[in-house]
């Protein structure tokens, strides 16, 4: 009785593991894995472009406007390139995933991620050097 009562209380066990993987494989557990994966890319951008920002203001400090675009804070050696690199892109390792916004002379944002990277939307940087991640429409 014993010895049925534990082969049933392993198979169980068996059965549970194997529910669990199939889970994991199938999108159940595997999908909240994607979104923390997905959480984490979309934090480190934000940091990326909280970096952007002191750099824009150290540009324009010494300029008096912000740069046309990016690549200028890298030629006069304001920021890494590579934190001009949004962690969830696709682009090619030496790509500058971040731009300048059409309306950072005067605006609120003032350089936002080029795609909606970001499970349909994307991380933009305020004039007060906030970042919000807002959904494409």
């Amino acid at each position: 009785m014993r010895r049925m009562l534990a082969i049933s209380i392993g198979l169980a066990v068996l059965a549970g593991i194997g529910l669990s993987a199939l889970l994991a494989q199938e999108g159940g557990y595997g999908g909240a894995l994607i979104n923390a994966q997905e959480k984490a890319r979309r934090l480190k951008c934000q940091n990326n472009l909280k970096q952007v920002w002191s750099a824009l203001q150290e540009y324009r400090g010494k300029n008096g406007h912000f740069p046309s675009d990016l690549a200028a804070l890298v030629e006069k050696k304001f920021i890494d390139k590579k934190l001009l690199k949004c962690p969830s892109s696709s682009t090619p390792a030496d790509a500058i995933d971040y731009q300048i916004a059409p309306s950072a002379a005067g605006g609120e944002v003032l350089c936002r991620c080029r795609r909606a990277w970001h499970q349909g939307g994307r991380n933009l940087l305020k004039a007060d050097g906030s970042v919000e991640w807002q959904k494409d429409k």
